[in-house]
This record gives structure tokens, C-alpha cells and sequence, in this order.
């Protein structure tokens, strides 16, 4: 049963970047350091509980360790799916760019 759970769930990569987050609504950015991303979603330390079912934007920076290579910046919407106390985020990726630094 784990296993096949597991099997289901989109691959995580453990990614610290410092994030800047906001509610779709507002203009006040707030910052966050990314815990790990997935093709579907993002696990975050924000500065404030969020509700499920908020509509948040998300901007962070993607390094390349490649000196071939820049690093990229991403920016997109999502969902926040759940929050808990520390506070930890977790929010799906609905609409992503990247941007080429």
C-alpha cells in the first residue's frame, strides 16, 4: 500500500531558495525559503498561517551549479493545499514561468 502511494505521488526535490510569496488579493510580498518542489506543487516556510484554498503568486530563483549555465527565475500561481504551524506551506503550481537570468 506504501509503496504504491509513493509511486503516485510526483517526484520531490529538496530545493532551500529563498521565496517571496503574496496572496493573489494583496501587494504585500512576504518572504518564505522553499523546502522542496515537485512538478506538481511546493512545500514552503512562510511568515503567516495560510488557509486551504488560498490563491497565492510565488517567485523564487533556481541556481545552476554549472558555471556553463545561469540560473533561472520561476514565478507562478497556485492553491495552498495546507498549512501548519511553523509556518509550513504546502501549495500547488497551477501556471509557472522561467525566466532566464
Amino acid at each position: 500500500e506504501w509503496a504504491r502511494v509513493m509511486k503516485d505521488r510526483a517526484m520531490r526535490f529538496v530545493i532551500s531558495a529563498a521565496l517571496r510569496y503574496r496572496i493573489r488579493s494583496e501587494r504585500t510580498w512576504h518572504d518564505g525559503i522553499t523546502q522542496n518542489i515537485s512538478s506538481s506543487g511546493i512545500l514552503f516556510l512562510g511568515q503567516q498561517l495560510l488557509n486551504p484554498g488560498t490563491q497565492i503568486e510565488m517567485s523564487f530563483n533556481l541556481q545552476v551549479e554549472l558555471a556553463v549555465a545561469a540560473g533561472a527565475k520561476v514565478t507562478c500561481h497556485g492553491v495552498v493545499v495546507r498549512s501548519s504551524e511553523y509556518p509550513m506551506i504546502a501549495a500547488n503550481i497551477s501556471r509557472s514561468r522561467l525566466l532566464r537570468q
